[in-house]
């Protein structure tokens, strides 16, 4: 029931074009992967298939948050500045994942 309303959610998420890290937030309580659109520093743009997992504040050099995920593809953890996340979409209808830590979003 409960994971049922969870994904009820998440439709409702994205239809309402909520910001990424809200999408994020609600796939990580869901365990699915999320495939996110991220602006690098350098300004490159790119998509990821990851695991969420944290979100830390105070972690960034300039003293702002990061957010952690395990990359999918590249086969180990990342690290993302929130404000470079252009949009976040469930992976797909089967993309889930067995927990690897702690998941603090």
């Amino acid at each position: 029931m409960l994971k049922r309303l969870l994904s009820a959610t998440l439709v409702i998420l994205q239809q309402k074009r909520h910001s990424p890290l809200a999408v994020i937030r609600a796939c990580a309580v869901l365990l699915r992967r999320v495939r996110m659109t991220y602006r690098k520093i350098d300004g490159t743009i790119v998509v990821r298939d990851v695991e969420p997992y944290s979100l830390r504040e105070g972690r960034a050099r300039d003293g702002g948050a990061l957010l952690y995920a395990f990359d999918a593809v590249a086969g180990h953890i990342k690290a993302f500045k929130p404000e470079g996340l252009i949009s976040a979409v469930p992976s797909g209808l089967f993309a889930t994942f067995r927990k690897r830590w702690n998941i603090e979003l």
